[in-house]
């Protein structure tokens, strides 16, 4: 065994686990979080136990984090390990490696045949997320959404049932993390959009690097979309079969003619004329979001999906503004100091980046 026990105290990356405290190790993780989508993460971790009980970890709520720059604060991740892998010895440790999900991601699990009656969607959100137990989300919605007569959950995941009813009404999902827990936030507006923890203001650096004082941008490249300039629905009902429930909207981007490119959908599935204009504007901006898209690579630990940061001295000055993170990849390492307890001089050897 290792001369001496194991410590995550000086680390910049720790991970909480019920197992107890330095029980695991957290050596490296990486993983993709996204707005309106499930965030998943691997963890690398070492242990002096071989054999630890897995039963006391799947399934169960963990906390790792990563040391900010001023080496004051820390940008945490929570989640619950859906799975849990024991890998060959490492130079006298054992190797384990963690799946971390989110609470939605159970939802996944159970299927059913449900009929839901005079209710909107975000009530039914609401009512399928607390039959499980869950109830670490919060509604920002400013949208109108109306009760449905009936709805039917049929032969789906809770999962996939609720994400349907998202997209079609244009509700849309992050988490915000906390040590401890994590909250699933339900919006609809750009109004949700905060500025991220900690740094929100972010120069652009060709040269970046984990260790400075404030973290940077190093990499950014533009792209911009032919997206279709109009999109229509209609719908016919036997009640008032002489009203035309046709909806057509033209889009806010005009690219070089795209206006004469439309998108047409029948049945649309609603009763009366403002519901089309309603569900055409939604599926209008479903269309036109993508149209400019950034990449960009970054050492800023602060960056979270679902927030905005504010992006300095780029060298085009058009590109300095607000821009709203809707895709996040991790990447972060720190050597474990076998022999010297596991810290090595604070941050030594420790890489991040997105």
């Amino acid at each position: 065994m290792p001369p001496e026990t194991l410590t995550q105290e000086n680390r910049f990356l720790i991970i909480n686990t019920p197992l107890g405290e330095d029980k695991l190790l957290l050596r490296s993780f990486s993983g993709q979080e996204g707005i309106s989508q499930l965030f998943n993460f691997q963890l690398d971790l070492l242990s002096e136990s071989s054999n630890i009980n897995f039963d006391q970890i799947i399934g169960q709520n963990v906390t790792f984090s990563v040391v900010l720059a001023d080496e004051n604060k820390q940008r945490y991740f929570n989640g619950f390990v859906s799975r849990f892998t024991q890998l060959p010895p490492e130079d006298r440790l054992a190797r384990y490696q963690a799946e971390v999900v989110p609470w939605l991601w159970f939802l996944s699990c159970t299927a059913d045949c449900l009929i839901f009656q005079n209710l909107s969607v975000p009530d039914i959100i609401q009512q399928v997320f607390r039959n499980f137990g869950f109830s670490d989300f919060e509604l920002q919605l400013r949208g109108d959404h109306q009760p449905w007569e009936y709805c039917v959950q049929y032969r789906e995941t809770a999962l996939n049932f609720v994400m349907r009813l998202m997209e079609q009404e244009g509700i849309f999902f992050f988490f915000k993390h906390e040590n401890g827990k994590h909250t699933l936030v339900l919006a609809d507006t750009p109004t949700a959009h905060k500025p991220c923890p900690e740094q929100s203001r972010v120069k652009h650096e060709y040269v970046g690097g984990s260790r400075n004082e404030e973290d940077s941008i190093n990499s950014w490249r533009v792209e911009q979309r032919v997206r279709p300039g109009k999109y229509a629905i209609k719908e016919y009902y036997f009640e008032t079969p002489s009203n035309s429930l046709l909806a057509t909207i033209k889009g806010r981007v005009n690219q070089n003619g795209s206006d004469k490119y439309e998108i047409f959908d029948y049945p649309g599935e609603y009763e009366k004329r403002a519901e089309g204009d309603a569900w055409v504007r939604l599926r209008m901006e479903e269309e036109e979001v993508s149209h400019k898209m950034i990449n960009g690579g970054s050492d800023c630990r602060s960056f979270v999906s679902g927030f905005r940061f504010d992006l300095r001295e780029h060298d085009r000055r058009d590109q300095n503004g607000t821009y709203v993170l809707t895709s996040v990849t991790h990447s972060a390492h720190q050597p474990i100091d076998y022999a010297g307890g596991g810290g090595e001089g604070g941050g030594e050897g420790f890489a991040y980046s997105n």
